[in-house]
């Protein structure tokens, strides 16, 4: 939801409304910071919830807000733009999460083994990333064929499917639902105590903020080192089907050779193509795309196996019924890591001489290719003394009763 937010939003109400791209950003800025806060109360409430309703029940409940929010948010009120961007980004941005939320708690007590588990994050990340890319993508082509029509064409669209795709899930037997569900109640106190899912949150953390980097270095990247502006959808859109395609290799790579095995892998295949960019200038453009390739490759990873990590944190922890705290504070990670990222690339490439436009591109290459892999080189070292710690994701033939006697 965010990227076709970020990328059709600000064009259309500037054309629309005539706000200025500066106030269109800082009420999009504030909007995330506003939903992200409220991530754990909704994690609260689908633990709250899901012990009287069905997760199916939720999440058509949370859909229908998230049609109206999105049918407002695409419809501009010249009268009052300011509020109405706010207001229709903010019923969006809360109904979206709270449906995300209810499907990662869902699958998490769905899955009953490490491999379950991610072979169940893996689709529903490869789906969710092909819906980005088709979102992202559609509305210029329906917006060339029938101009500013096409903006109720797409809400029409996207709340017709959402809803039937919530009616789906009530195929799932009710009994499925609910025997894997245990009614306990864990406080945030429990789940942020626990060493496990600390140490977990922490290479989450650096991960996130090492991916998080180059997206907002990489326009500026695309136009001012390898002087291909008119690549830049090419790039993205080759970067993102690489991430969907390389999601089943990942899956069936970590049931070889263990869960955070394979992630600290991916990382190092980020690393090296980042190192590889550090080498690119003016006309690079297809040795850039084949860096691309490589690191949506790695993003695959970077979306299918942490979630799939937490998923067996909460059952090795025994917390089963706290899924949706859990997965609150991973959402409200998930979100920080982006402004973290920014509040770090953006003033530090400035302070070192980088203009955009500019031929002092020296910092912009630095920036956007070695940051990223100190992070990633950290972020790498946490999973790994991680792993140490958690059997479940370094033994890919491991069995739950080799968790007895284990304290962490």
């Amino acid at each position: 939801m965010a990227l076709p937010v970020y990328v059709h939003i600000p064009a259309l109400y500037a054309k629309q409304t005539h706000l200025s791209l500066g106030l269109i950003g800082l009420i999009l800025l504030a909007t995330r910071l506003f939903d992200a806060v409220l991530d754990p109360w909704l994690g609260t409430l689908v633990d709250r919830w899901h012990r009287r309703l069905r997760f199916s029940f939720m999440i058509l409940l949370a859909s229908g807000p998230l049609a109206v929010g999105f049918y407002l948010l695409v419809s501009p009120n010249t009268a009052f733009p300011v509020l109405w961007l706010a207001g229709s980004l903010i019923l969006t941005y809360i109904a979206f999460s709270a449906v995300m939320i209810l499907h990662q708690s869902w699958g998490a007590i769905l899955g009953k083994s490490p491999p379950a588990r991610l072979a169940i994050t893996s689709m529903r990340e490869g789906l969710g990333l092909l819906g980005v890319i088709i979102a992202a993508a559609l509305p210029v082509w329906l917006v060339q064929r029938y101009g500013q029509a096409a903006w109720p064409m797409m809400a029409l669209l996207f709340s017709s499917l959402l809803i039937f795709g919530s009616l789906l899930l009530f195929a799932i037997p009710q009994n499925t639902e609910r025997a894997l569900t245990v009614h306990s109640s864990h406080s945030y106190r429990e789940v942020l105590g626990s060493p496990r899912f600390r140490a977990l949150l922490l290479a989450f953390v650096l991960n996130g903020i090492a991916a998080s980097l180059p997206s907002q270095l990489v326009v500026f990247f695309i136009e001012d080192v390898l002087q291909a502006k008119n690549y830049e959808g090419v790039f993205l859109a080759v970067y993102f089907i690489a991430g969907a395609s390389a999601m089943p290799l990942w899956t069936r790579l970590a049931g070889k050779i263990g869960q955070c095995q394979a992630w600290i892998l991916s990382m190092g295949l980020t690393v090296l193509s980042f190192i590889g960019a550090l080498f690119l200038g003016s006309g690079d453009v297809l040795a850039f795309g084949m860096i691309s390739v490589a690191t949506g490759l790695a993003l695959g990873a970077d979306l299918a196996i942490p979630p799939a990590i937490l998923a067996t944190v909460i059952h090795t922890n025994a917390h089963t019924g706290a899924e949706g705290r859990y997965f609150g504070i991973w959402s409200f990670c998930t979100k920080i890591n982006l402004a973290l990222a920014a509040g770090l690339a953006l003033p530090l490439i400035a302070a070192l001489g980088y203009t955009p436009g500019g031929n002092q591109t020296v910092a912009l290459t630095l920036g956007y290719c070695l940051l990223p892999c100190g992070f990633k080189l950290i972020a790498a070292w946490a999973t790994w003394r991680f792993s140490r710690h958690f059997p479940e994701c370094s033994t890919p033939n491991f069995t739950m009763k080799s968790l007895q006697g284990n304290s962490l």
